[in-house]
């Protein structure tokens, strides 16, 4: 008996949320970062990544994650 390391496919989400598409046991960890940029005006970034902003503002969310699954063989 062995035990059998892979990487699938995960799918993440804004919300740190990952959604992994496997067919043993998988634990995906995520780690998203956001980036809130404002023009002439202070900004406010939540989870979601909506801004409050007077003027023009842009929000980018960058979201990494690994997916490994791990199953006995």
């Amino acid at each position: 008996m062995c035990v059998c390391v892979s990487v699938c496919v995960c799918l993440c989400m804004c919300f740190c949320e990952c959604v992994c598409a496997c067919l043993y046991v998988c634990a995906c960890v995520s780690m998203c970062l956001y980036v809130c940029v404002c023009v002439l005006a202070v900004c406010v970034c939540f989870w979601e990544c909506v801004c409050l902003c007077i003027l023009l503002c842009v929000c980018l969310c960058v979201c990494v994650s690994v997916c490994v699954c791990v199953s006995v063989c």
